[in-house]
């Protein structure tokens, strides 16, 4: 395992980002949805084809599905919003969407 330090979490996200093939997200706190909010702006934004995976254990995310779902409802965020991650209930699952 490699440590890599960095100065700033704009930085961070884009060496994550450089790095990646496909993003998986799994549970977590405050940053990992700071991540991932950014990773689906960016692909909204056509700045990139990789698969978003959320990693769904016991449905943890369902509450930010909701919430991304009724944004469009209020026309906050285009329809085509809720197409852009793909949801994995395991490891396994979320891999086999990531290749």
């Amino acid at each position: 395992v490699e440590t890599v330090v960095v100065t700033s979490m704009h930085e961070r996200k884009q060496l994550m980002y450089d790095q990646s093939d496909a993003f998986v997200v799994a549970p977590g706190g405050i940053g990992t949805l700071e991540e991932v909010i950014e990773v689906l702006s960016w692909k909204r934004l056509d700045l990139h084809p990789k698969p978003v995976i959320f990693l769904n254990i016991d449905g943890y995310w369902d509450d930010l599905f909701a919430h991304m779902r009724h944004s469009v409802e209020e026309r906050m965020n285009p329809a085509e919003l809720v197409g852009l991650w793909q949801v994995a209930g395991s490891v396994e699952e979320a891999l086999a969407l990531s290749a």
